[in-house]
């Protein structure tokens, strides 16, 4: 384990309730929208990494600007192009059937999906998001307060997806478990996530864009969220990396804005893009990338 802080603190963990340290402070570099410190704690039996206090009122961190709906279906057509990896992810496992987009934004994936002839349906917290989806795309989106509440009232799914979702819930675990009880058995969960044990999070730390305070609330190894979802028994982790198309654009991403984050100059990431080139064979080895993607089968 990585020896991110070294303060022992009264704070369990989140997960296994183990003893943590401080593994860094920081604020809103991203997006800027606040100029408070935030904590981040590391568990030392399980690593996790954790924010807390959870601010109350997440919402106002979350500018209008951060799901900046299109004006058109030939303007999402556009944008989802850059998705079309996912798609090509959820072919190599399924090729027609039901998938559910959990977190959807305003759906650049569920129009792919649906586009290629899946029965495609939606949960997404923005209620703007969620009409645009039904009106736009024609598919089935669901807003809800309540995550848990808005899936136990569907039906099962051949395929359940949380691309770069599951670090911003406040009950990620719960939620996870709802999901995987929606799988038909054979169903399909896959997940994108940042990964803490990427080599841009030792160099950069509390700079590292992937952080994203204070709308990621978690960073979750790749060990970790395995034992959280083959734990009980009805899951079998099929495949880990950090090498599909997504993630490696995330590297290039992490690079150039954790630069920006550093060192508040004009042209700056221009520096990272060339960290991003000399590091880039060196981050497709040993899980090194800075996100992951992980693909667990239901197999009771």
């Amino acid at each position: 384990m990585n020896n991110l802080g070294s303060n022992i603190n009264t704070i369990d963990c989140t997960i296994c309730h183990g003893p943590t340290c401080l593994a860094f402070t920081t604020n809103d570099y991203n997006r800027q929208t606040t100029t408070d410190n935030f904590k981040y704690y590391r568990c030392q039996k399980c690593d996790l990494i954790f924010l807390s206090p959870i601010p109350t009122e997440l919402d106002k961190y979350y500018p209008s600007n951060y799901y900046p709906v299109p004006l058109s279906l030939e303007q999402l057509a556009v944008e989802a192009a850059l998705e079309s990896y996912k798609l090509e992810l959820l072919g190599r496992f399924v090729k027609s059937g039901r998938v559910l987009d959990f977190g959807a934004g305003y759906g650049r994936f569920v129009y792919l999906a649906h586009k290629a002839g899946y029965e495609v349906d939606a949960i997404e917290a923005n209620r703007e998001c969620c009409e645009f989806i039904t009106s736009v795309i024609g598919t089935r989106a669901i807003a809800h307060a309540d995550t848990e509440v808005a899936l136990a009232d569907l039906e099962t799914y051949d395929v359940i997806t949380f691309w770069h979702v599951i670090e911003h819930l406040t009950n990620p675990w719960s939620v996870l478990k709802a999901a995987v009880q929606k799988l038909k058995i054979g169903g399909w969960l896959i997940l994108a996530m940042p990964n803490p044990q990427s080599f841009q999070f030792r160099v950069f730390r509390q700079y590292w864009a992937h952080v994203d305070a204070p709308r990621h609330l978690q960073l979750v190894p790749v060990h970790l969220l395995t034992r959280q979802v083959v734990g009980h028994g009805t899951m079998r982790l099929v495949e880990t990396t950090t090498i599909d198309s997504g993630s490696l654009a995330y590297n290039f991403l992490g690079w150039t804005w954790s630069m920006r984050n550093i060192m508040k100059m004009r042209g700056v990431w221009r520096i990272g893009k060339i960290l991003a080139r000399v590091f880039e064979q060196f981050e497709q080895t040993k899980m090194h990338g800075s996100c992951y993607t992980a693909i667990f089968k239901k197999i009771l």
